[in-house]
């Protein structure tokens, strides 16, 4: 097969995934990735087929992508910490000492060997990031910024070239690709809130299989077929839950914690897989009838859950600040824990109905914990917003 063969099946292999906007070609675009929480399933959804919940938070992540004025050059922006500008060159742009700007470096050039795969020529770019998942001082939430940027950037890109995604699920899969050629320890579930927004029911790919399949199969392939146990599932939350998320104002490491987590293997590992993907699945269900109650309810079996295999591996998922979080919560008729990873940033509670909310964001407050105020994000901002 010729290379000009080769390009034009490729790019009918793309037409089944992509719509083909041409007005977009080399224009200014936009992408934009909701920040996510775990709401049950952390720890657990690191082994294969173990469940978790996630929703997207309305604080975003924007990426605009603009042809640059400088041939062979370009520039990176972003309101980030510890990303300074930067003027690339081309040459030398995937070789370069960049690592600050790995995870924009990453989805660029997915992005960039799929345009390539399908014979489209390359530009260089003017891009630039600013991030809504900071306090006011700067410091992150822990909504999952390196995720959404990775998304984002994506999203940018594809519209950059002319190409619309049929699916978040083509988002997700180029994100993921990018996350796992940077060794990513992670499940990859921040990536499908980034894509999909709303409250999501996940299971990870298998990442043996996804590691190999990176290796031997083109992107368009990978894209194109089914990954094994990867589950990703819209859900809907009943009318009266009412969701919190207290800030301790403690950064967190999701690596860190994990790499301290030594036991694995063992019948207390088993036991707390187990027992996690049951209550995990029992808050889909929760979700599944409106039964918030029981949403609380299960809430709470998670939390004891984090707490033994924090004793267990001696870790830190529950701070002294998101052990208070919790017990000011429950004084005001809500459940809550820590989200994700734990070891400081957010925590999560959950009640019904708008009560006690008032009373239990003054008792926070008053503890020197910040309620952040949100809602349920959107997959994007809305189109109005996203020119400004």
């Amino acid at each position: 097969m010729t290379k000009k063969e080769a390009a034009m099946e490729a790019m009918d292999q793309l037409l089944e995934l992509f719509d083909l906007a041409p007005e977009l070609n080399f224009g200014t675009n936009q992408g934009w990735a909701p920040g996510k929480l775990f709401l049950a399933g952390e720890y657990a959804v690191l082994a294969p087929d173990q469940p978790a919940i996630l929703f997207a938070v309305s604080q975003y992540l924007h990426c605009q992508v603009g042809i640059s004025p400088w041939p062979g050059r370009g520039l990176l922006q972003s309101n980030l910490p510890g990303l300074e500008d930067w003027h690339y060159e081309r040459a030398n742009l995937y070789e370069a000492d960049s690592a600050q700007w790995r995870y924009v470096l990453a989805a660029m050039q997915i992005v960039e060997d799929l345009v390539e795969a399908v014979g489209r020529p390359l530009q260089d770019y003017r891009l630039s990031i600013d991030s809504q998942l900071l306090a006011d001082n700067g410091r992150k939430y822990g909504f999952g910024s390196s995720g959404a940027v990775t998304v984002a950037v994506i999203q940018a890109l594809l519209a950059f070239y002319g190409l619309v995604a049929k699916s978040p699920l083509m988002h997700y899969k180029l994100a993921a690709m990018a996350m796992m050629r940077l060794g990513s320890k992670g499940s990859l579930a921040d990536l499908a809130v980034n894509a999909y927004g709303g409250w999501l029911y996940y299971v990870a790919p298998d990442r043996g299989w996804l590691q190999e399949a990176l290796a031997n199969h083109s992107i368009l392939s990978l894209l194109s077929q089914d990954w094994p146990s990867l589950v990703i599932q819209p859900m809907s939350a009943p009318a009266d839950l009412e969701v919190l998320v207290g800030w301790t104002g403690v950064p967190a490491s999701t690596d860190n914690l994990i790499d301290q987590w030594q036991d694995r293997s063992g019948a207390a590992y088993q036991a707390f897989l187990s027992s996690a993907k049951e209550t995990v699945q029992a808050i889909k269900t929760a979700f599944e009838t409106g039964d918030s109650l029981a949403i609380q309810s299960r809430l709470a079996d998670y939390r004891h859950l984090l707490l033994q295999i924090e004793k267990h591996n001696t870790l830190s998922i529950e701070t002294p600040a998101l052990r208070e979080l919790v017990t000011i919560a429950q004084a005001y008729q809500f459940e809550a824990k820590s989200s994700g990873a734990g070891g400081g940033d957010c925590g999560i509670a959950v009640g019904q109905g708008q009560g006690l909310k008032k009373e239990l964001a003054a008792a926070w407050q008053a503890a020197g914990i910040t309620l952040v105020e949100l809602e349920i994000g959107a997959p994007q901002r809305p189109s109005e917003e996203a020119g400004n």
